[in-house]
């Protein structure tokens, strides 16, 4: 976790990238390894940010999407193949 809207009246979002995080984060084992990621899609920036544990970004992300996102992630295998897939709005 991180302060950074960096003012002590706040706790802030939990990272310096990205902008405006509308939707909540949604948490979930990406790839299946055993350890949380935190997925989370930008309003301001229009990108899907997934970040490990440690606050680095996952392989591949982010990832400019090309539009605002008030949704909250959904995580989950939707195509019976061994990946999990991420859909919002």
């Amino acid at each position: 976790m991180r302060d950074a809207d960096g003012t002590e009246r706040t706790s802030g979002d939990f990272t310096d990238q990205g902008s405006y995080y509308a939707a909540g984060a949604t948490i979930c084992d990406l790839d299946n390894d055993g350890t949380w990621e935190i997925v989370a899609p930008t309003w301001d920036d229009k990108k899907l940010y997934v970040f490990r544990a440690d606050g680095s970004n996952f392989p591949g992300f982010p990832v400019t999407v090309g539009f605002s996102s008030w949704s909250t992630a959904a995580v989950g295998n939707i195509d019976a193949d061994p990946q999990q897939e991420i859909v919002f709005s």
